[in-house]
């Protein structure tokens, strides 16, 4: 995720630097501070969007973050056509959103209902297995460790007696 970020960030700020808009930009958020104050605020809550999406990919699942983010959404535009009836939606979009409604209420309940299982064994190995590679390696790397370790002292000590039989 920081790679992608900074990759952004360095093709942005070189098409911004290429097309002059670095320059008037900076002046501009300079020259209006409420500006700069709502390009910061805009950063900000897209950070911190960033780090929930990454906490919902790495503690439950892809498909989990995709219903969040449709869900989001729809609610958006519910929302933005209540508050402001000019932003009014055709049929085919109502229906649109209707739909979305009912599988996700359909999804609930049907959730409420699944009896609960705990999570197979191969399910549950396969969600630790990033950790467990590293426990693996880490083993391995304090075994090569205690082996480096067990090697030298033998070294010394062989270093020590044959000191000990030349004097």
């Amino acid at each position: 995720m920081l790679y992608t970020n900074l990759s952004g960030f360095v093709v942005a700020l070189g098409f911004a630097f290429a097309t002059g808009q670095l320059t008037s930009g900076v002046r501009s958020c300079v020259a209006h501070v409420a500006l700069a104050r709502a390009v910061l605020v805009y950063s900000l809550a897209s950070a911190v969007g960033q780090v929930f999406i990454y906490y919902t990919i790495t503690h439950f699942d892809v498909l989990v973050l995709t219903t969040v983010t449709t869900t989001r959404k729809i609610f958006s535009t519910v929302i933005s056509v209540f508050r402001d009836p000019s932003n009014a939606l055709n049929r085919i979009q109502w229906f649109g959103c209707s739909l979305v409604f009912t599988f996700l209420a359909l999804d609930v309940v049907s959730a409420a209902f699944r009896p609960r299982h705990s999570a197979p064994a191969a399910a549950t190995a396969a969600r630790r297995a990033p950790s467990s590679r590293r426990a693996e390696r880490d083993t391995d790397t304090d075994l090569a460790a205690a082996a480096i370790g067990s090697a030298r002292s033998t070294s010394s000590r062989r270093r020590q007696s044959s000191r000990r039989s030349s004097s």
